[in-house]
């Protein structure tokens, strides 16, 4: 009867779903899971450079420390134990005689063998203390508490060059065959951003053809090899030169590798993916080639991926004689070959091979979604959910064959999809709203979940940031989110609080129960289980307010909140003497005046309240998100500038290079304060410097460019720099005066003034200090559509650059909305919209303006708008709306309305200008 049941049941799945798709999830199309089905794990931080990571059966976790330590976390007891401290080298001498210096050097690839469980064996790369300069795999014994060191077996030594820091690899996996595949860097420098070419005398270290492209070296390769019982290897069928082969060594698997990181093997196809950091230019050259690219790179079979002498899609190098400064012939990627003085191998190399996908410091026209800065690619697993047949919550079919891949600097956690023949297909970012530090390794374990080890900020050091991560996918109940609305948080008392919880959700829809605890002074406690309850709170001080929402399931969430009892909020109005206070035009003299007013301790305008108690600042920004700045968690007295530095400084590269007093990478801020101290041209400079970047400032390092940054947002970082983070480019101003917005040339810029008043007030016995922090934004009354506050029924077409979107509907009854207009002194508002359609014929489109919902009061319309194709558009012209006088803030929804006997077409809209009265 069972396996008649078991038939049945596979009968009527198939039938389903071939006629209602995700009947069947485990076979019909997968659709992409929820952002919130995913939770995130933090299960050791504080660590010092970890460098890669093993998963084992048991769900322990195997890491290695830069500079000598293996670690084991063990989710049972959530802790990290120390199994092995190796002595490594972990400094070089550096470029002068100064001494010697942190370097790459150290452990940088642990893994253990398939079949650990019985042989027991683990396997490190690392560079030894004694022994000369080489990195070395090497296999040991763990049994135990501790691995034994002294039962090291040298496998293969890769030799070094330690006048110089970096490009060492360290990756390490296991094929399908227990290969094992070994990534090995360069051990190279760049002196000028461009490919290493350099032939001369004294320059070995800056010519990667003594390496990558030479055959007869370890270094810039990745080398398979097959490990045997007794300590030894031999050499698999495959590789890219046979054994015997002269100038060549057998162990080679891919050649022309700089310095790749993290490979990976996918277990279904047997083909090797890694990552590839490139060298440091940011332009294209006609002398030299092509600027740098990182890569993400896919070997089906053994080959030469190009470097030095290609680059990305097989972009090509010239030969460079340095000691005249000529160039010579590009190199030809079909017939490479290596005519370097450095080099020990033979002289023509197998076809060069091109990257899989490639991004540089700029823009990427192949692969937008990378972004713009400075650059490390990381690599990563390809996720196949076979593999983990037992997992306890694998990974949705969703991402079944896609490559997750990162990027050490930028931070992001790519999915790419393959084909059914395994070439790029497209990208999309894996939980955009996480924030990363450094990802250095990232993997798949045995449970399903996935697993991330995080460098930390800053380099050389340990870092409260440095992170082991794990990322586990939840198909079923999600927890709910709990929200606490309150009628008022402080007051004379006795305080009459309403606490409402009705906007606490629950993302599967489940009924919620509601948990109020609050406790006060003396340890009063009070619990209610209303979704809205009713205080009134008697006692002077300060108290803690806690709404926790359980669903029927038992998942529960909760947030906090602070009440205070004898002192109230203090209030702030800031008033512009009649402008509008939504929008800006450029010279425009705004009139402004402070108010505060404070139930305890007085007013402003009574002279209780001293003008000089007040923090008031103007500032003109340029930023991305105006939602963004205003999440800011504002400190008293800080700075505008200084927490838009911060802001900038965190959705950027700066902190992998830099940190405000200690070296890194690059020069502290500090550093460079003290360098531009006397220099009056320093803003402007060095603000061109980070747009662009640089190289030979502060030693070899080259400054990436960001041409992601505006001329605004680059000037803010460089003020903040120039005073080392210390209340950069404040600006204290009375309660009453006037700020005239400075003339641009460009009136399409997204900019923002930002007025901002701070007051603290005296506090009331028993109770603490409060403080108000009111902010109102003029924003350019320019709009385009990627910066409107919300929309339906339309297609949103994202382009590179994010202002050049546009929005397309051919949905009667589509609209976009605005939130919170003031309509005060606007007298016109134009559209930059078209329609597909002959220019003979009315379109039947026009443009409804409603105010405070889409059901809402019409209050201007335009007329017809008119085909792309009309003279009116050639011309520049824009569709007009114009509006009687209305004052007050709204909400507004600019709707998409047609004329039903007209032919049905699709609507274009661009931007929207709002025309003031000035």
């Amino acid at each position: 009867m069972k396996s008649i049941s078991n038939l049945l049941f596979l009968l009527v799945c198939s039938f389903c779903c071939g006629l209602l798709p995700g009947c069947c999830p485990d076979t019909a199309l997968p659709v992409k899971p929820e952002d919130d089905r995913f939770t995130t794990e933090v299960l050791a931080s504080n660590l010092d450079e970890p460098m890669q990571f093993e998963l084992m059966s048991d769900g322990r976790v195997v890491f290695a420390e830069r500079k000598g330590k293996i670690n084991v976390y063990d989710p049972s007891t959530k802790s990290v134990k120390v199994i092995a401290e190796i002595p490594v080298r972990h400094t070089f001498a550096g470029y002068t005689s100064s001494g010697t210096h942190e370097s790459e050097d150290g452990i940088h690839g642990v893994l253990l063998d398939p079949q650990f469980e019985s042989n027991h064996w683990i396997y490190v790369f690392y560079a030894p203390e004694v022994g000369g300069p080489k990195n070395q795999l090497s296999r040991f014994e763990w049994k135990g508490e501790r691995v034994n060191l002294y039962s090291e077996k040298k496998l293969l030594e890769v030799p070094l060059d330690t006048s110089v820091c970096c490009h060492l690899g360290g990756g390490l996996v296991f094929d399908n065959d227990n290969n094992l595949l070994v990534a090995t860097g360069e051990n190279g420098q760049a002196e000028d951003g461009f490919s290493t070419l350099d032939e001369r005398p004294g320059h070995e270290t800056s010519d990667a053809q003594r390496t990558s492209a030479n055959t007869n070296s370890f270094n810039g390769k990745i080398l398979r090899i097959h490990p045997e019982d007794n300590g030894t290897y031999t050499i698999p069928s495959g590789n890219l030169f046979p054994p015997g082969t002269p100038k060549t060594r057998p162990e080679i698997y891919t050649m022309g590798n700089r310095n790749p990181w993290r490979i990976t093997i996918d277990h279904k196809t047997g083909w090797l993916y890694w990552g590839e950091v490139g060298p440091n230019g940011n332009e294209d050259s006609k002398e030299r080639g092509p600027r740098a690219y990182d890569e993400f790179n896919q070997a089906r079979k053994a080959g030469n991926f190009g470097y030095p002498q290609f680059i990305a899609d097989n972009k090509p190098y010239r030969r460079f004689d340095f000691a005249t400064g000529k160039p010579g012939m590009f190199f030809d990627a079909k017939k490479p070959v290596n005519l370097s003085r450095n080099n020990t191998g033979v002289k023509e190399l197998p076809p060069a091979q091109s990257a899989f996908i490639w991004y540089p410091y700029g823009k990427s026209d192949s692969f937008p979604l990378l972004g713009t800065g400075a650059m490390s690619a990381v690599g990563g697993p390809i996720y196949r959910q076979a593999k983990f047949p037992n997992a306890s919550q694998p990974f949705p079919a969703y991402y079944d064959g896609k490559w997750f891949i990162t990027d050490w600097v930028r931070g992001w956690i790519m999915a790419v999809t393959m084909d059914d023949e395994g070439n790029y297909k497209s990208m999309e970012r894996f939980l955009p709203d996480q924030k990363h530090y450094g990802i250095i390794d990232i993997d798949f374990g045995p449970d399903g979940s996935l697993y991330l080890l995080e460098y930390g900020t800053g380099v050389f050091r340990a870092s409260p940031e440095a992170r082991l991560v794990k990322i586990s996918y939840n198909p079923g109940n999600r927890a709910p989110v709990a929200k606490a609305r309150i009628s008022k948080s402080s007051g004379h008392r006795p305080l009459q609080v309403i606490m409402d919880g009705t906007s606490s959700v629950d993302p599967d829809g489940d009924r919620l129960a509601y948990n109020w605890e609050i406790r006060g002074p003396g340890n009063k406690f009070i619990k209610s289980d209303k979704n809205i309850q009713t205080l009134q709170l008697s006692t002077l001080g300060d108290y803690r307010g806690k709404l926790t929402v359980r669903d029927v399931k038992g998942l529960e969430n909760s947030t906090e909140f602070d009440l205070t009892v004898g002192n109230e909020q203090p209030r702030i109005e800031i008033n512009l003497d009649g402008a509008n206070e939504s929008f800006y035009y450029n010279g425009q003299k705004l009139t402004y005046n402070i108010l505060v007013s404070d139930t305890e301790d007085g007013s402003t305008s009574k002279g209780t309240i001293a003008a000089d108690q007040v923090a008031v600042e103007i500032e003109h920004l340029e930023i991305l998100n105006k939602s963004a700045l205003e999440s800011l968690p504002w400190k008293k007295d800080e700075a505008t500038s200084t927490m838009m530095a911060n802001l900038l400084i965190d959705n950027s590269d700066c902190r992998s290079c830099h940190s405000i007093r200690d070296p890194s990478i690059g020069p502290s801020f500090q550093q460079v304060a003290r360098k531009y101290v006397n220099d009056i041209s320093a803003v402007s400079r060095l603000a061109t410097k980070i747009i662009a970047g640089g190289n030979g400032a502060w030693g070899e390092r080259m400054m990436p460019a960001h041409p992601g940054l505006t001329e605004n947002e680059a000037g803010i970082l460089a003020r903040y720099i120039l005073s080392s983070g210390k209340d950069a480019g404040r600006r204290s101003r009375v309660l009453q005066g006037n700020y005239t917005i400075p003339e641009k040339a460009d009136t399409r810029r997204q900019e923002f003034i930002l007025l901002r008043a701070t007051y603290r007030d005296k506090g009331a016995p028993g109770a603490n200090r409060l403080n108000t922090d009111e902010r109102l934004f003029l924003r350019n009354p320019f709009v385009p559509v990627s910066r409107v506050d919300g929309y339906k029924n339309v297609e949103f077409n994202r382009q590179v650059d994010l202002d050049n979107s546009d929005i397309t509907s051919s949905t009667a009854g589509s609209w976009i909305a605005m939130s919170q207009i003031d309509l005060n002194k606007v007298r016109e508002i134009q559209f930059n919209a078209t329609c597909n359609v002959d220019s003979a014929v009315r379109s039947g489109w026009q443009i409804a303006i409603k105010i405070d919902s889409v059901n809402g009061e019409i209050i201007a319309r335009t007329s017809d708008i008119p085909s792309n194709l009309h003279k009116s558009v050639q011309s520049g012209e824009r569709s007009k709306a114009v509006l009687e006088k209305r004052v007050g803030k709204h909400d507004l929804y600019f709707q998409f309305q047609h004329d039903a006997s007209k032919p049905l077409s699709q609507v274009k809209l661009r931007d929207i200008e709002f025309i003031l009265e000035k």
